[in-house]
């Protein structure tokens, strides 16, 4: 009996280290603004593409004072800004995060 609860607590213990071991999202935020007057541009469209998984796509909408969050798992992405009227902008480097 006291082999099985050593035992029991031992695989208790390992599978509570694991779960604090999982990855966290970390939340990214920004401001979008338009390039000539500095203007905050709301309700503009974020897109963050995983460079490791590209079927992972992540994103969000800015605020009507341009400001945006998005919560993403730690890793390398493309970041695209979409925008009536304004041509698609690709920020020209990796994002890691």
């Amino acid at each position: 009996m006291r082999k099985i609860s050593k035992l029991l607590t031992l695989i208790l213990l390992c599978l509570s280290f694991s779960a604090f071991s999982q990855p966290k999202d970390i939340v990214l935020r920004g401001k979008v603004i338009e390039k000539d007057t500095g203007a905050p541009l709301e309700y503009a469209t974020l897109v963050l593409k995983s460079l490791s998984e590209p079927s992972k796509v992540s994103g969000g909408i800015t605020d009507m004072n341009g400001v945006f969050e998005v919560a993403v798992p730690a890793g390398k992405y493309q970041a695209t800004v979409e925008y009536i009227g304004f041509e698609e902008y690709k920020i020209g480097q990796t994002i890691s995060i």
